[in-house]
């Protein structure tokens, strides 16, 4: 251990001590003489607005800091920052709709999809300040971004963002009525979304899905949705009819329902204008509060409430003063008329539903109405007596007696559509006796017209009198087939048609 520290030390003294000018003293000390002065640009102040405390929050933020804090991920500074943005718009609405006010709408609009519950009502609660301050032509150019984020929160992953994007069209409904009607196209598929699904992508039709989660009804929830989609048609209407029928319907508040035990007081509104129906105009959306009353009752069809009579008056009204030019509104009764007559599960029949049947089958037969309407009321009586026979029973079959009897008169006129050519052999099929009698006592003049009859819609040659060959088919009077096979009274049809016939016949009179 010795003999090593003298070695060290000796390494020690042998090394190279470098010698120079020493530093002078005080040149390594930091000088505390130097002052300081405060810098102020006027023009920063100016342009934040500090100098007016109007313009501030309560935490002496300006607008854009307040909605800066609404891009941070803590819900507590967002709804911190939407409430400075509430506190300027009541001392100084100017800051923000005449400086910030594209700034305000996307930053405000992007926490309508937030995660957090409080955020987004602090959000609807902002906006609605919002657009009362600033005027509808303002917000028109940003309605597309305010468009987009309600959309993204109707169809958004979350329950809880889909019920409050509720909330969100109730603010755009009271503040910005008129936008929202420009883009009803936009807004309407995702109500439908919201308590439907498309069955298959190649058709429209749809089914009802089941509600969001276990804390509401299925038919609460499809009410609330309902709700607000009322809302829009009484506000197009309330444009529509102007100012003086405006007064007159501003007692009627925008429905509201709970459930099936209280219905919809849309109802009791149709029920004070179905008197007056054959002077006025029908209008779309009174047709569409009977399809959506429909629709939120089940048992629509035994319902014995007066607010149902109600409904079924006003659309006898609607029938017996079919007068309509227009081929939507056609097409929309017909919808109502086939979903209240045929469509859905309820297999009992009251005594309305039954007396709206009778009326409709008075007018197809007396009323002079457009070919086409009277072609889908005829194959909507069909699809009632083929699809639904407890449904064809409970109305009553005697009702239909007349107009079966004068269904095979159509195949005598100089034209029928194929679409109705269809819906006879469906009811020649089911072999319902009062039709195929009729058939039977007018196929001298049928088989006489068979070949001058215009097929309309006929997609290739033949297709219509292969219809009618098939129908004949169908006729269980041995001897009347046996006539027509050796008489042969089919001069107007071509050779193939005549041996089709031919060899139709012969092989029912085979089975027979």
């Amino acid at each position: 251990m010795g003999g090593n520290s003298r070695k060290f030390k000796k390494a020690e003294k042998s090394k190279i001590k470098l010698k120079g000018a020493k530093l002078p003293k005080g040149t390594n000390v930091t000088k505390t003489n130097f002052k300081v002065r405060k810098i102020v640009i006027p023009e920063q102040l100016k342009q934040r607005n500090l100098s007016d405390p109007t313009a501030l929050s309560h935490r002496s933020l300006t607008a854009k800091d307040c909605l800066a804090k609404l891009k941070q991920n803590n819900p507590a500074s967002k709804c911190d920052g939407l409430r400075g943005v509430r506190e300027i718009l009541g001392k100084l609405p100017t800051e923000i709709t005449e400086n910030n006010l594209s700034l305000a709408v996307k930053s405000i609009a992007s926490v309508a999809v937030d995660l957090e519950r409080d955020v987004r009502r602090d959000c609807y609660k902002t906006l609605g300040l919002l657009f009362a301050a600033a005027k509808e032509e303002n917000i028109l150019p940003f309605f597309d971004v305010l468009l987009s984020f309600l959309r993204c929160a109707m169809t958004h992953i979350q329950p809880r963002i889909q019920e409050d994007s509720l909330l969100l069209l109730d603010t755009y409904l009271m503040y910005l009525p008129r936008l929202v009607l420009l883009n009803r196209d936009k807004i309407f598929p995702q109500f439908l979304d919201m308590i439907s699904k498309l069955r298959n992508e190649s058709k429209p039709e749809r089914t009802l899905t089941l509600s969001l989660n276990k804390q509401q009804t299925n038919t609460k929830w499809r009410t609330r949705v309902l709700m607000r989609l009322i809302g829009m048609l009484k506000i197009l209407i309330d444009r529509k009819r102007g100012k003086k029928e405006l007064a007159e319907d501003r007692e009627v508040e925008p429905m509201e329902v709970e459930d099936q035990s209280n219905p919809p007081k849309a109802a009791q509104r149709l029920g004070r204008k179905h008197r007056t129906q054959r002077g006025r105009k029908v209008l779309p959306a009174e047709l569409h509060i009977c399809y959506f009353y429909c629709c939120l009752n089940e048992n629509f069809r035994s319902d014995r409430s007066k607010n149902y009579a109600k409904v079924v008056t006003y659309v006898e009204a609607c029938v017996n003063g079919w007068r309509f030019r227009s081929p939507e509104l056609n097409a929309l009764l017909l919808k109502v008329l086939r979903y209240m007559l045929l469509e859905t599960d309820c297999s009992t029949v009251n005594q309305n539903t039954r007396g709206l049947l009778k009326t409709l089958l008075e007018v197809y037969i007396e009323a002079r109405l457009p070919q086409d309407t009277r072609n889908r009321i005829l194959i909507l009586f069909c699809d009632i007596i083929v699809l639904n026979d407890r449904l064809w029973r409970e109305y009553g079959q005697d009702i239909f007696t007349l107009w079966l009897k004068m269904l095979p008169n159509l195949l005598k006129k100089s034209s029928i559509d194929l679409s109705v050519l269809k819906a006879l052999l469906c009811l020649a099929k089911q072999k319902n006796t009062i039709f195929l009698q009729s058939l039977e006592e007018n196929i001298d003049g049928i088989v006489a017209n068979a070949g001058k009859i215009k097929i309309v819609n006929e997609q290739y040659r033949n297709e219509g009198a292969v219809l009618i060959v098939n129908l004949l088919f169908w006729i269980g009077s041995k001897d009347t087939l046996e006539k027509f096979v050796k008489e042969g009274k089919l001069a107007e049809l071509d050779d193939g048609m005549r041996e089709y016939f031919r060899s139709t016949m012969r092989s029912r009179l085979a089975c027979l």
